[in-house]
């Protein structure tokens, strides 16, 4: 099955990097034989020239909900973004609809899985995360890795 770990993130948008970080990390801790790793600076229709030919996605990528606390992260599904619509930033709310339109294109869509990571500050211009972000990534990665490591097994 060919599997793609997906980070999106902005390496100069403080948190929002924090996607970015965590797919590397996954990536570099994962067995690679048949996983892609590719990035990308927004989602929605976008992604999909970067997600066509795989059968499988793990997007990661930053949020910030209304109690959420960095450290916290979410395994979510296309259906579990749109029941908490609300929670979920603007950008990764457009995943069902790019999903629906590619396959209403004729592509074949992957089956895709969004790993979101809590974040403090992603709108401020720097390239260093925030101390609650930084102290609580390798928990994040060892995390997301595990789980990824479930999917691809079962």
């Amino acid at each position: 099955m060919k599997t793609l770990i997906l980070g999106i993130g902005n390496e100069i948008r403080r948190d929002d990097a924090v996607g970015l970080i965590v797919a590397r990390e996954v990536y570099n801790r994962i067995g690679k034989e048949g996983i892609d790793l590719k990035e990308a600076s927004s989602a929605g229709l976008s992604l999909l020239g970067k997600i066509k030919g795989y059968d499988r996605v793990f997007l990661i990528d930053s949020i910030m909900t209304k109690d959420g606390k960095p450290r916290d992260w979410y395994s979510l599904s296309l259906d579990d973004l749109a029941e908490r619509r609300s929670g979920i930033t603007s950008h990764t709310v457009d995943l069902r609809t790019m999903k629906e339109m590619g396959g209403e294109l004729g592509e074949a869509m992957p089956k895709i899985r969004v790993y979101a990571i809590e974040v403090k500050e992603p709108f401020e211009f720097s390239e260093n995360l925030t101390k609650e972000v930084e102290d609580s990534i390798w928990e994040v990665i060892s995390g997301v890795l595990n789980s990824i490591k479930e999917e691809i097994s079962s």
